[in-house]
């Protein structure tokens, strides 16, 4: 930056989602659900894997919303958007994911998508 300020990259996808089921119709991307959507995670980063329940024959996977670095949330909607990051998707036949549970070298992360608690979707994560 001109006044000499570096920020290290540290890349991650703002939505990321499988498509809802059928019987919800039309799902904006806004409010995340089960199936993803946008989470606006940073430690959905590069490296770790993301477990999505899987609701339509072939999953109808989407990704976008690219960040190039963020805090622990969106203040302000403060970020900085770059060309966005790659990502593979893999198919985890029978991973039994009811809703999105992110995995690294270190950590398992439930990720309370509920539009009213967070404790029904940490109920369901226990127990998977």
């Amino acid at each position: 930056m001109p006044w000499g300020l570096e920020i290290p990259l540290d890349p991650f996808f703002g939505i990321i989602a499988t498509a809802p089921p059928p019987a919800w119709g039309r799902c904006g991307s806004p409010v995340p659900r089960s199936f993803g959507g946008n989470m606006d995670n940073k430690e959905l980063r590069p490296g770790t894997t993301l477990y999505l329940p899987v609701f339509n024959e072939g999953a109808l996977f989407f990704a976008g919303d690219g960040h190039g670095v963020q805090g622990d949330g969106e203040v302000c909607i403060t970020r900085w958007r770059p060309a966005s990051p790659d990502i593979s998707s893999h198919r985890a036949q029978g991973h039994g994911a009811v809703m999105a549970v992110r995995e690294s070298a270190t950590h398992l992360m439930s990720i309370g998508l509920d539009e009213i608690s967070t404790m029904p979707p940490s109920r369901r994560c226990a127990k998977w």
